[in-house]
């Protein structure tokens, strides 16, 4: 088997891990994802360009893909996901001529560790329990807190890709904005958005936001547009109620 492929995913696995947010907690899903699984693969990626680990290394990767790419074109309905079938054909007609080699034990072995990873790999990316919290609803189930309870005022680096720091903070309530000579308040906002750990975001960014987009601002009880993720996220069902108030400054 030649180098080239595994030289090839090794550069895209790189990228990918460098491009992923950073600063999540330790032991969580997102931790496990961004701090432990994708490297794994880069470094398995890197192992297979030594000759006598590329079977090895193959077997992990094909069944790593196998798992991700199946689970994708399974269950997801746009284009982009269906065309992952085309991922598992390709995997699945090179294992099998793999297996038919001579060195085909060491891909038999590594191939359903693979697939492990995979299914690990989906398992954290899968979006997290809804943490949002209606008006008047049940409360949402436990969930890792982004940071200590409170209202922060956060840069990001990269616009709003992050990497973040806190530059400011309070006691939780509905914070004034100030803004083209008004002063605006969101009142329930700070009671009904999700308060745990943004899976898109990390650096300690809550899933709850208030964002300035080109000029906009915008209240989100659950966000995934801050960050460098590509995550979902869920909002509980139920009826929010907020109170917006505007005055002239």
């Amino acid at each position: 088997m030649t180098w080239i492929p595994l030289a090839v995913h090794a550069i895209g696995a790189g990228a990918y891990w460098w491009l992923q947010p950073r600063g999540f907690a330790i032991g969580g899903r997102s931790w496990f994802e961004h701090e432990v699984i994708v490297p794994a693969v880069f470094a398995i990626s890197i192992a297979g360009l030594v000759p006598r680990m590329r079977l090895l290394a193959a077997g992990l990767l094909l069944g790593f893909w196998l798992a991700v790419a199946g689970t994708i074109g399974a269950v997801g309905w746009t284009l982009p996901a269906r065309a992952m079938i085309v991922v598992v054909a390709v995997a699945l007609v090179v294992l099998a001529l793999l297996l038919r080699g001579d060195g085909r034990r060491p891909v038999a072995v590594s191939a359903p560790i693979g697939a492990a990873l995979g299914a690990a790999f989906m398992w954290c990316t899968w979006a997290p329990p809804a943490t949002t919290r209606p008006a008047g609803g049940a409360p949402p189930p436990e969930a890792r807190p982004a940071e200590r309870d409170g209202v922060f005022v956060r840069h990001g680096e990269a616009r709003k890709k992050g990497p973040f720091t806190t530059i400011a903070s309070w006691e939780p309530h509905d914070p004034w904005i100030e803004s083209q000579g008004r002063r605006i308040q969101v009142r329930g906002w700070v009671d009904q958005a999700s308060r745990a750990e943004s899976p898109t975001a990390g650096w300690g960014v809550s899933q709850g936001t208030i964002e300035n987009v080109g000029g906009m601002l915008v209240w989100s009880l659950a966000s995934t547009s801050v960050g460098r993720g590509w995550h979902c996220v869920r909002t509980a069902p139920g009826t929010y109620a907020f109170e917006v108030v505007i005055t002239r400054r």
